[in-house]
């Protein structure tokens, strides 16, 4: 069951990160009111470029926890850029929760050591 989990969490966020990714690429007119509306407009190249180099290494085993951290810094800029901007940040902090689940469920040490070690000092 936890497999399962693992890779429809994996397949959810390479589906958001390789659309989000080649729809900036694209030069699509929706894309660039959307970088405009946040303030990208003129960086929409690079952050098309930077979020699928971000897939790549998440879809290469020896590389998934560089990408999962990277995937949360540049899904904690999503969340600043549009809190700034005065979009809701709903969609970018959904989406950082499944970065988290994630990591938690790839690397289950990371998750013994945030959660478990506090929850035990916390008790004693």
């Amino acid at each position: 069951m936890k497999k399962v989990i693992q890779w429809t969490l994996s397949g959810i966020l390479m589906l958001i990160l390789l659309s989000s990714g080649l729809m900036k690429l694209s030069g699509l007119p929706e894309a660039e009111e959307m970088a405009a509306a946040v303030g990208g407009a003129g960086n929409l190249l690079f952050l098309g470029v930077l979020e699928l180099i971000i897939a790549i290494l998440f879809i290469i085993p020896r590389t998934k926890v560089v990408g999962l951290l990277l995937m949360i810094a540049y899904f904690g800029g999503a969340m600043a850029t549009h809190l700034i901007s005065g979009d809701s940040i709903l969609v970018p902090s959904f989406i950082q929760t499944l970065v988290w689940f994630a990591l938690f469920m790839i690397v289950p040490e990371l998750k013994e050591s945030l959660i478990q070690k506090r929850i035990t000092s916390t008790n004693s």
